[in-house]
């Protein structure tokens, strides 16, 4: 194994240590908390913080790196993926040290979910071999490669939800004298809930979702 094979290993894998498990926990992190849905990620991707998601300054750079890539300006191809490593350290440090180090709740679809990324990459890397070209390709369809692993893990998620919820709807209706508020909107539902459940509890029996718990099989 020559040095100049060595030095590519090294500082390929360095990128990647830097952007594989800050933006896979950022990008499961949106998916989670837009529950899954595709309505509702759009509606992010619309939104500003969304447009400077996608504008974000690290994107722009692997566009440049792709288009050095085909051009086979080597000079200026490992130039910038060096100028990539710096700018996804940067990239973490901020995120450190604004706090803004985002990551999903850890549940059993969400490890899988992460299991399944961090398993096709690896096989990507050992296909494609460790190369600046398989980092970059990894950084372009990171995003895409996390949707998709969203879409496979859901199925069988899909059917156990849907299991799950047939089975609190035959044990609700076994509670025939229990009455039911459901709180809908956008904002505010959980401080509404709250504030129903203060005044009511001096009266009835209540019982509440915990915190933010809004979601249908959360419920």
């Amino acid at each position: 194994m020559t040095s100049n094979l060595i030095l590519s290993i090294v500082l390929v894998s360095t990128v990647w240590l830097l952007s594989f498990p800050r933006e896979t926990l950022l990008y499961t992190y949106i998916w989670q908390r837009e529950e899954y849905r595709w309505d509702c990620l759009l509606d992010f991707l619309k939104s500003k913080k969304g447009q400077h998601q996608l504008r974000s300054p690290l994107n722009i750079l692997r566009v440049t790196l792709f288009f050095a890539l085909i051009t086979q300006s080597s000079q200026v191809f490992w130039g910038l993926i060096l100028l990539l490593g710096l700018t996804n350290l940067v990239a973490l440090i901020v995120a450190l040290k604004n706090h803004l180090l985002y990551r999903p709740k850890l549940t059993a679809r969400m490890g899988i979910t992460l299991g399944f990324i961090l398993g096709v990459e690896g096989v990507l890397f050992f296909i494609f071999k460790i190369e600046p070209a398989t980092l970059l390709g990894l950084e372009l369809i990171r995003p895409l490669l996390v949707t998709l692993a969203i879409q496979c893990v859901g199925i069988p998620f899909f059917f156990y939800k849907k299991y799950l919820l047939h089975k609190a709807a035959k044990k609700r209706r076994s509670l025939l004298k229990i009455k039911v508020i459901g709180v809908t909107g956008s904002y505010g539902k959980s401080s509404t809930k709250e504030f129903l459940y203060q005044i009511l509890k001096n009266k009835f029996r209540v019982c509440k979702t915990p915190s933010h718990v809004n979601v249908d099989i959360g419920i």
